[in-house]
């Protein structure tokens, strides 16, 4: 019986990221037309998770402790992506 649990919550588990892997695809920046589109497509060449990072939070206003619940990472590690990816954001700004 406890190992039907245990497989029935691993499968729960990759659902779970498998449907969050599906939204951070969807929150991809799209062509638009507004001033920022620049900005937009130095956002959609970042790395997938920094661009989650970046999105989720000055576009959506997540937090980085719930962005690392969301993405199953440790809020040290949410925050060093953000680091990472502002920098590079930077750098290529400044180019």
């Amino acid at each position: 019986m406890g190992l039907r649990i245990a497989l029935n919550e691993a499968k729960s588990v990759l659902r779970d990221r498998r449907r969050l892997a599906e939204r951070v695809a969807q929150l991809a920046p799209r062509p638009a037309h507004s001033p920022d589109v620049g900005l937009r497509q130095l956002v959609g060449q970042l790395a997938p998770r920094q661009r989650a990072v970046i999105v989720l939070h000055y576009a959506y206003g997540y937090r980085m402790g719930e962005i690392a619940r969301l993405l199953d990472l440790s809020e040290i590690n949410v925050r060093t992506l953000a680091f990472r990816a502002r920098r590079q954001l930077r750098s290529q700004l400044e180019e």
